[in-house]
């Protein structure tokens, strides 16, 4: 799970894996209450801020956002929603 951090000017480890991941692997995570994306930096993080972390990471991956948004829901929903 990537997060806000992803989005900070120095961050080259968080965007080295958000580049690298495996799209299936991926998740977002909102850091709440700390670490809001840039550029929300300062303010108490929520997951209404999560859009800035994906603008972030389609972009290092090379993808829209849509698609992005799309992958980790799903990610999301199998992980979380899957039958023990």
């Amino acid at each position: 799970g990537l997060g806000g951090a992803t989005t900070f000017k120095n961050a080259k480890r968080p965007a080295a894996v958000a580049a690298a991941v495996p799209a299936d692997r991926l998740l977002l995570e909102t850091d709440a209450p700390y670490m809001a994306p840039e550029p929300c930096r300062g303010r108490r993080c929520d997951s209404s801020l999560i859009i800035h972390t994906a603008r972030r990471i389609a972009e290092l991956r090379g993808v829209s956002t849509e698609e992005l948004l799309d992958q980790t829901y799903a990610n999301a929903t199998r992980l979380f929603l899957q039958k023990l």
